[in-house]
């Protein structure tokens, strides 16, 4: 038993020190458990001016949320700091004891009469490499406050960006711009404590969340000593950052930097902080907006999951204000283009969308826009059967004088038919501010159709069409190849096509994208029987017509075999 005893002890020593040296803490680095209250040490941070500042540091114990882990809570004495306060932007600044990295500054509390702040333990930080998220469990009313810079960004875009984060772990600030960010290969690499920046957005527009280095390692970084979007392994690209000036406020003061240039790529976003590479090259998607065909916007937008769609709905705005204004009538015409590829394959996809939308008030136009584009992303983006990376998005959007036309009627030449007889139906189209425009269809009704049925006969755009099958007959339409989710979004969706269409009880089926028509009884019967089959559809009679301008509403009437 003694034996057994002393061989586990002897693994759990061997596993403990195998630790250490795989997270460098015997090298360089203040374990937890060293820490002992009164202790004092030195941070480092770039302050106004990007000089770098030192600060003296006073540990006033830990809080555990575990027994390996915590939170080291300090007093920072230091006379500017003491002036200022705890600093958004300072997340990340490292903190050292006898010339030792203890982790880094990345909680306070907001309204504190004098600086003190909770570090984020180094051990806790060095495992992001390894894309692990080590959950720090903080006190009531601690946070962390990650600064977002944005450039060249009027107050309804802001609302918007400010929208796509749901927590208060964020402030939003107006500041300086370098635009069009370069990709500087001559960067001579982070040291603790200098700024550094995760680029959401550059380009015309800049969005940029700030925060600073705490440990460097050849060109492996660690930093913020907190998440900066909990956003897990990602590829986003990172930047040097001038700090600028530090802003006070009696609540939380903040830094105001410029990202300088494009240097690497985080990799990983976990609780504890960002593990980046200095030299690789995060993937963005190329956005281009032309708006009225004269001016022309080029972004670059992080691969960013679930706030891309706010991303790309912010630059579309922007593009937007700065050209024309939201006001007036007319007709807002979007042209889209998205190269994309399927995951694995090299050869590049592209997906052409065009859509008129007539409106009263143009800046609604704009919305409706803005929703189409995103909502085609999304479908790209999260369809359940491929998975799909974008490279690049072209958005032309044009407006011109209102011109729409609204179906009126819908007019059958006869009310009761035979089988097999040629049916012509007249669709009036009410231009906006015009007379009545009169489209003639000719249909043949189906010789198998029995007497006493009732046909439903009605008109509207593709779109509308398009949508109304979607959600009625949801079994008709599965997307298991690109030239069929191709052909949804380039030719199915569309406001400019007037189709009139019969809809003809039957016993037709649809299952996985087939239609299958005329089914023998028993068949029928059996698919019937089954609960949950809501897959008999009518046999449908369609005809469509391209217009030189958009249609609107739906109109239906019926008519009656013989």
């Amino acid at each position: 038993m003694k034996m057994r005893f002393l061989m586990i002890v002897v693994a759990c020593v061997a596993v403990f020190v195998f630790l250490k040296i795989e997270l460098g803490l015997s090298q360089g680095f203040v374990e937890l458990s060293d820490i002992q209250k009164g202790q004092k040490g030195m941070g480092v941070t770039r302050w106004s001016d990007n000089r770098l500042k030192e600060f003296e540091v006073e540990v006033l114990g830990v809080l555990k949320n575990n027994p390996q882990s915590g939170v080291i809570i300090a007093r920072i004495n230091d006379e500017e700091i003491l002036k200022s306060g705890v600093v958004a932007g300072m997340s990340g600044s490292p903190v050292y004891i006898s010339n030792k990295l203890v982790g880094a500054v990345a909680f306070t509390w907001t309204f504190l009469k004098e600086p003190i702040v909770g570090i984020t333990p180094i051990q806790d930080i060095l495992p992001l490499e390894k894309y692990l998220k080590n959950y720090v469990s903080l006190p009531s009313e601690m946070k962390y406050v990650t600064p977002i810079i944005m450039s060249g960004v009027s107050k309804t875009t802001r609302e918007i960006i400010q929208n796509a984060f749901k927590n208060d772990n964020f402030v939003f600030l107006d500041s300086f711009s370098s635009f069009q960010i370069s990709r500087d290969t001559d960067f001579e690499g982070f040291r603790p404590g200098d700024g550094i920046g995760i680029n959401l957005v550059s380009g015309d527009m800049e969005v940029t969340a700030i925060g600073t280095v705490t440990y460097v390692d050849s060109n492996k970084v660690f930093a913020l000593g907190h998440p900066a979007f909990l956003g897990g392994k990602m590829s986003i690209p990172i930047s040097e950052v001038e700090i600028v000036t530090i802003v006070p406020r009696d609540n939380l003061s903040f830094k105001i930097g410029v990202p300088k240039r494009i240097v690497g790529s985080m990799e990983f976003d976990g609780s504890s902080g960002i593990f980046a590479l200095v030299g690789k090259n995060a993937p963005t998607i190329s956005v281009s907006v032309q708006v009225d065909n004269q001016y022309r916007y080029n972004y670059e937008i992080a691969k960013t999951g679930g706030i891309l769609s706010s991303l790309i709905s912010a630059v579309v705005t922007e593009s937007v204000l700065r050209s024309r204004g939201i006001f007036g009538e007319g007709n807002v015409e979007l042209n889209t283009s998205i190269v994309f590829r399927f995951d694995g394959v090299q050869r590049k996809f592209v997906i052409d969308f065009t859509d008129i939308i007539p409106v009263y008030q143009i800046g609604y136009g704009y919305g409706i826009s803005i929703s189409d584009v995103n909502s085609i992303l999304d479908f790209l983006i999260y369809n359940p059967i491929f998975k799909v990376e974008i490279d690049s998005i072209r958005i032309d959007i044009n407006t011109k004088p209102i011109d729409v036309g609204f179906i009126a009627f819908v007019v059958p030449s006869k009310l009761v038919v035979s089988p097999g007889e040629e049916l012509k139906v007249s669709v009036g189209i009410k231009k906006f501010r015009d007379d009545i425009k009169v489209r003639e269809f000719k249909l043949r009704i189906p010789t198998w159709v029995q007497s006493g049925t009732k046909i439903n006969i009605g008109a509207s755009n593709k779109a509308l069409r398009t949508i109304q099958k979607v959600n009625s007959f949801p079994e008709m339409i599965v997307f298991d190849t690109y030239e069929k989710l191709y052909n949804f979004i380039s030719h199915d969706l569309r406001t400019d096509k007037l189709v009139l269409y019969l809809e003809i009880p039957s016993s037709s089926y649809a299952s996985s994208g087939y239609v299958y028509n005329l089914l023998p009884n028993y068949l029928t019967t059996v698919f019937t029987l089954n609960p949950k089959s809501k897959n008999l559809i009518p046999f449908m009679v369609e005809d469509e017509v391209f217009e030189e301008f958009p249609i609107g509403g739906v109109v239906t009437t019926s008519i009656f075999v013989k």
